[in-house]
Order: C-alpha cells, then structure tokens, then sequence
C-alpha cells in the first residue's frame, strides 16, 4: 500500500510540474497582453486579466499539491545548462521589456551547468524582465543577462544588468550564485 501511495504521490508530482511549465507561458504573454492594451479597452482588458488571475490561481493550486510531498518536493533541482535557460527565456523576455528595449544574452565561455529548477530559473528571469519594464525608459534602454563559472569553479552566477532609472551606465540590479554541476 506505501508503494502504491509513493508511486501515485512522484506521478502527482511529475503531472504538477508539467502544468507548471504550460502556465509559464499563459502567464507570460497574459503580462504581455495587458502592456500593450489601450485604455480605450476596458473590456479586452478585463478579458486578459481573468485570463492571467485563472493562470496565477491555478499556479498557487499547483504549488499547494507539490506542497503534499513535503517541502523538498517544491523545488526540483537538476542539472541544466544555464545558458539553454537565458536563451529558452529571451523571446518572452524581449515582448515583456517591449521593442524600444535592447536585450542581450552575454553567454559565459565555457556553457556553465548548475543544479537548480529549470522552471523557478524561467519564472526569475521573466519576473527581473517585468520589473526592469517599470524602471527603463520605452526606448533606447539596455538589458544584459550575464552568465559565468566562479574562479573557484564551484558555482555559477546569473546576473542582470539594466541601464534604467538611477543608473548612469550598466548596473547590476540582480545576481544569484548556484551550485556548480561539474
């Protein structure tokens, strides 16, 4: 009977994080959707935003069954290739900040490989990408996003760098360490 539940529970928890990885997107181009609606849309506007609440409510349902599992069962860590996630991520990226926006992807030498949860990466960089939307100007804006293997090669780094309000040239607003998988 603990076998049965065991292998219902990882299978529970398999099919969560894959509805996780289909409502990335949803909540992604609903964000998108709504930066670019008129103020003479109230209605078209109301659409998406039911759209984005049912897409965030549903998100909040999946974290609370990966939350059954236990707490270790929320993230899932694995192996991933940092840049493949930074250049998987860069389309959404480009329609969150807009087209007056430049965004580049400055790809380590050596392609860094971490342990860490492909889809919270993904959620990072979308979330950095909707909050560097408020401090940029519509035009003529930079963004970076930096990957690079630590000298002491035991960790990765993720850094995003915005010339937005408060920042005369390029400025790091965003940098996080992840263990090494080599």
């Amino acid at each position: 009977m603990t076998e049965r539940i065991e292998t219902t529970s990882g299978l529970g928890e398999e099919i969560a994080h894959d509805f996780n990885n289909l409502l990335l997107p949803i909540l992604g181009y609903a964000q998108l959707a709504l930066g670019q609606i008129r103020d003479d849309q109230p209605r078209l506007r109301g659409h998406v935003e039911s759209i984005q609440h049912a897409a965030e409510q549903s998100r909040e349902l999946v974290e609370r069954l990966l939350a059954l599992g236990g707490p270790e069962r929320i993230v899932r860590p694995e192996p991933i290739s940092l840049d493949a996630v930074v250049e998987a991520a860069l389309p959404l990226i480009r329609m969150i900040v807009g087209t007056g926006v430049s965004v580049r992807h400055d790809p380590a030498s050596e392609a860094p490989v971490c342990i860490a949860d492909p889809m919270r990466l993904g959620e990072l960089l979308l979330q950095l990408a909707a909050d560097a939307r408020a401090a940029l100007p519509p035009s003529g804006a930079v963004v970076t996003i930096t990957t690079a293997r630590t000298a002491e090669g035991g960790r990765v780094t993720l850094a995003c760098a915005d010339n937005g309000s408060g920042a005369d040239e390029l400025e790091a607003r965003f940098t996080v360490s992840l263990p090494s998988a080599a």
